[in-house]
């Protein structure tokens, strides 16, 4: 007779940080170096404007997570971006 091993559940401790102004001053930091290395990669440059406005690469897979300002800021920004190119 063979068993099947029992999987234990999965379980991760949470550390609340304790002093979240901490990071603050380095959130803008990676969000412009990750925007920037976005573009020298080859994804549309409206897309990395709008990560860098938000913070949130918003796509069709993660779009119901992200808060209704996120989403109206990312479409404005990709609007604004298409704006300029045509103008």
């Amino acid at each position: 007779m063979t068993t099947t091993p029992q999987r234990r559940p999965a379980t991760r401790e949470v550390h609340p940080v304790k002093n979240s102004t901490e990071y603050a001053d380095h959130t803008d930091q990676l969000v412009s170096f990750f925007a920037e290395r976005m573009r020298s990669i080859g994804i549309h440059p409206a897309k990395a404007a709008a990560f860098e406005a938000t913070g949130v690469l918003v796509t069709t897979d993660n779009a119901h997570l992200c808060s209704d300002a996120t989403i109206e800021t990312w479409q404005e920004v990709i609007s604004d971006w298409n704006g300029r190119q045509a103008a």
